[in-house]
């Protein structure tokens, strides 16, 4: 694996570590704000023309180049919900190719940049299993703040 490879999926990582600490100050009564903001403005760092906010659901199997490793596996994702995209036609129903995916049936709300040196696939900069409608409604707010 190259090393621009392996810092995009350390990063992506630490932008879902991230996720699960805004998560936890959400249900442990902190000020709300932020939910996604962080991830959404990395993603956005890394790439301002190309990227999709979207409610995703996995459709299919894992394809992974090393089987051990499950930061190598590609799912296929169909877009539930288009919440902010540039750089792509991104419309409900169509297909995206998406870095650790999950089980078929898995649904997230995700911020996804394409991944460095891999055509047509996205990695999420921020990344959330909770996708009830608070959760759209904070993530729908820090699209906003994020400009998009």
């Amino acid at each position: 694996m190259r090393a621009t490879q392996l810092r995009f999926l350390f990063r992506s990582a630490l932008s879902l570590a991230a996720m699960a600490v805004s998560s936890f100050a959400l249900a442990s009564g902190a000020p709300e704000g932020g939910f996604a903001l962080g991830g959404i403005q990395e993603g956005l760092r890394r790439s301002p023309d190309q990227y999709l906010a979207a409610k995703l659901e996995v459709v299919g199997a894992p394809n992974c180049s090393d089987p051990k490793n499950e930061a190598s596996c590609v799912s296929d994702a169909r877009i539930v919900e288009n919440f902010a995209s540039r750089g792509g036609r991104f419309r409900p129903g169509d297909i995206v190719s998406l870095h650790g995916g999950g089980s078929i049936g898995s649904v997230y709300l995700a911020f996804t940049v394409p991944a460095p040196d891999q055509p047509n696939v996205y990695g999420a900069t921020f990344m959330s299993l909770d996708v009830g409608s608070r959760n759209q409604e904070l993530f729908r707010a820090d699209l906003k703040r994020a400009g998009l």
